[in-house]
């Protein structure tokens, strides 16, 4: 059982999420944290690191945001299994998008164009990636992260 440091507990939807990370870094993880519509994820194995910070932008547009994400095994399918993941939620919540924020590698990039993200310019050398657009309809925000989370 993985123990959380707010003391909430990880909805069914994203406790995946959670798991993929946990077995990415062999178990070695500090406490999952969600707080403000915010997941963050940290793990290790020996000197390499794993992370996610995964948040909910809501308001105009409901949208999941992939702010920040690393594995420590890379190129054995990790980040298309969390796509999978997030895509149940993002069908499930009825969002209007996926965010992959400030793409700056080539492999990210490479692994946008292949799964139909579109680049949206953000700075030269900076780019956010979005995963289709389609219209919103009506959707809890404490439905994915629970009454208590606010």
């Amino acid at each position: 059982m993985i123990d959380y440091k707010n003391g909430f507990d990880i909805p069914e939807g994203l406790r995946g999420i959670v798991q993929l990370m946990s077995e990415d870094c062999s178990g070695n993880m500090e406490d999952p944290f969600i707080s403000n519509y915010c997941l963050d994820i940290e793990g290790h194995e020996q000197d390499q690191k794993s992370r996610l910070y995964l948040r909910l932008n809501h308001g105009l547009r409901n949208r999941l945001v992939v702010a920040n994400v690393a594995f420590i095994h890379q190129r054995q399918g990790n980040m298309t299994k969390l796509f999978e993941i997030l895509k149940k939620i993002y069908q499930e919540e009825h969002l209007d998008s996926i965010v992959i924020e400030n793409v700056l590698s080539g492999e990210m990039k490479n692994w946008c164009i292949k799964n139909g993200f579109q680049k949206q310019l953000i700075k030269e050398e900076v780019s956010d990636w979005y995963w289709p657009e389609c219209e919103t309809s009506e959707f809890s925000l404490d439905d994915l992260f629970g009454k208590d989370a606010q």
